[in-house]
C-alpha cells in the first residue's frame, strides 16, 4: 500500500491493489495516541481512562465510516461493487488517517505559538475543577477583554485555514474511495459523502463515550 498521499489517486488505488488492513489500523492507532496526548500541550496532566477512550472512540468512528461506506456501495451499485473489497475500504480509509496524524502534530508544534497565555490558563483551571465548564463563556470573554494584545491572530486564521485545508483534503480522498467504489459523479458522490458523515456523527453522539 503506498502511503503517498499526496498523489492521491495513486494510494487509493494501490490501497484496492494492495490493501493492508494491519498498517491501515496501525495508523488509526498513531492518530489516536497523538489525540490523546494533545492535552500535554496545555500543560494539562493525561488521564489515562479518557485517553483510552479517545482512542477507542477513533477506531469506532473509523470502523463506523468503513461500515457505511460499504453499506452505500453496497446498496447503490450491488454486490459487485464491494466483493472483495472490504481490505481496500479498509486501506483506503486507513490512508485518510495520515493528513489527521500532520494536523494533530500541526496543532501540537503551532498552538503554543499562537494561543495567548490565558488560554491554557483557563485549560489548566478546568482540569484542576478551578473553573466549572458552566463558566467558560463568562472567564474566555472577560480574559479576552484584558488580554486582546496578546492573541496572535494572524497565526490563529493561518492555522485554521490550514485545518480546514487538510479536511477538505480528507474529503477529497473520501471522494476517490466512494468513487472507485461505485463510479458516480462529483455532486452524487459528494452528496453520498455529506450523509455519511453525518450519520457516523449521529452514531457516534450516541455512544456512551
Amino acid at each position: 500500500m503506498n502511503l503517498n498521499v499526496l498523489k492521491p489517486m495513486q494510494a487509493i488505488d494501490s490501497a484496492f491493489e494492495k490493501p493492508n488492513v494491519a498498517l491501515a489500523l496501525i495508523l488509526v492507532l498513531v492518530a489516536g495516541i497523538i489525540a490523546a496526548v494533545t492535552p500535554l500541550t496545555f500543560g494539562l496532566q493525561i488521564d489515562l481512562a479518557a485517553s483510552a477512550l479517545a482512542i477507542i472512540g477513533y477506531y469506532i468512528g473509523f470502523i463506523l465510516l468503513a461500515v457505511l461506506v460499504y453499506v452505500a456501495a453496497f446498496i447503490l451499485k450491488g454486490k459487485e461493487a464491494v466483493s472483495g473489497k472490504i481490505p481496500g475500504i479498509i486501506s483506503g480509509l486507513g490512508l485518510m488517517m495520515i493528513p489527521v496524524i500532520v494536523s494533530l502534530i500541526v496543532v501540537i508544534v503551532v498552538v503554543q505559538m499562537i494561543l495567548p497565555p490565558f488560554a491554557v490558563s483557563l485549560a489548566q483551571d478546568l482540569q484542576t475543577g478551578a473553573v466549572a465548564v458552566e463558566d467558560i463563556p463568562t472567564w474566555v470573554n472577560h480574559l479576552y477583554d484584558q488580554n486582546i494584545d496578546s492573541i496572535n491572530f494572524t497565526g490563529f486564521y493561518a492555522l485554521s485555514g490550514l485545518l480546514v485545508l487538510i479536511g477538505l483534503f480528507n474529503v477529497y480522498l473520501l471522494y476517490r474511495i466512494i468513487n472507485k467504489l461505485i463510479g458516480y459523479r462529483l455532486i452524487p458522490t459528494l452528496i453520498i459523502i455529506f450523509a455519511i458523515m453525518v450519520i457516523v456523527n449521529v452514531l457516534q453522539g450516541l455512544l456512551p463515550i
